[in-house]
């Protein structure tokens, strides 16, 4: 076990800043909530001590005990993993996705804009549509039960091949928009025409009806407020999720599932967030994942 401690803990222990401490939300996210019992003991008592501090929004030394205890559940949790595997039912825990839109036209042809009729909503490029089916193919085997996306275009082409590999209708939900400051917007923009481009074959379940009304201009902590309070709303239905929105959106549902304030920079372009729901909040499973887009 000791070798297997060695193997892993550069690589899921807590980050560390030079000084030895990590940030207390930090360490409280990847503080697994570890259930009582002989097996999981001496790895609860590894870092609770540094929980409890972290629960507490201090900053905590990091020891090598305590990522032996991260490191030793990452192990036993994909052991687990691959071992179990129930049926649908109460005995499995809420999964929620995040994912941020593939690459859009204007990044591979800046020119596009210039002739554009819409130039703020771009549609995806070729390499785009590429990155959303390698994205899409992550859910074919997934128990998804709706996909939630913004009004944007990129956001809805991404969105479309998760839901057809998922099996499951597709939401347009403003909570998860771009975020609307003066910079990029003159005012809420009108999306109405895109919501369903050629190719959707009905996905979009136009039943469902957002209770939330965009505001313009947003600043920086109101688009925050307004992803988290978004990703709070659709978690209570207690289905499983995904949600497709931008950088700025899907960086504020990340950190209300971290339970922090921050977390790093804006995710990469198709990226993937993955959360199951614990007793105590949520516990990350993948973060800012891009090994698909590789494969």
């Amino acid at each position: 076990m000791d070798n297997l401690y060695t193997d892993v803990c550069e690589q899921y222990a807590a980050p560390r800043t030079a000084d030895g401490t990590v940030d207390g939300a930090e360490a409280h996210a990847l503080a697994i909530r570890v259930p009582d019992s002989e097996l999981t003991t001496m790895l609860k008592d590894a870092y609770s001590v540094d929980a409890r501090a972290a629960g507490l929004g201090q900053r905590v030394q990091v020891c090598d005990q305590t990522r032996r205890g991260f490191a030793a559940w990452k192990l036993l949790r994909e052991s687990v993993h691959c071992t179990f595997n129930p049926t649908r039912g109460d005995t499995v825990k809420q999964s929620i996705w995040l994912a941020r839109h593939a690459t859009r036209i204007d990044v591979v042809d800046p020119a596009w804009k210039e002739t554009a009729d819409r130039p703020f909503d771009p549609y995806l490029a070729e390499q785009g549509l590429e990155e959303a089916e390698r994205l899409g193919s992550l859910f074919a085997r997934e128990a998804v039960d709706r996909v939630y996306c913004s009004p944007f275009l990129r956001a809805i082409q991404t969105a479309a091949p998760i839901a057809k590999a998922a099996r499951c209708t597709l939401c347009i939900e403003p909570g998860l928009s771009e975020w609307l400051n003066v910079e990029w917007f003159d005012g809420v923009p009108t999306l109405a025409p895109q919501v369903e481009p050629r190719g959707l074959d009905g996905l979009i379940d136009r039943s469902y009806q957002s209770p939330l009304v965009l505001t313009y201009p947003e600043t920086w902590d109101q688009l925050l407020a307004r992803s988290r309070a978004t990703v709070t709303r659709l978690a209570q239905s207690g289905e499983n999720i995904v949600l497709v929105g931008h950088g700025a959106s899907v960086h504020g549902c990340a950190i209300e599932l971290l339970g922090s304030t921050t977390w790093g920079d804006l995710p990469p372009i198709a990226s993937v967030f993955r959360f199951t729901r614990t007793g105590h909040g949520w516990d990350p499973v993948l973060l800012a994942d891009t090994s698909h887009l590789s494969r």
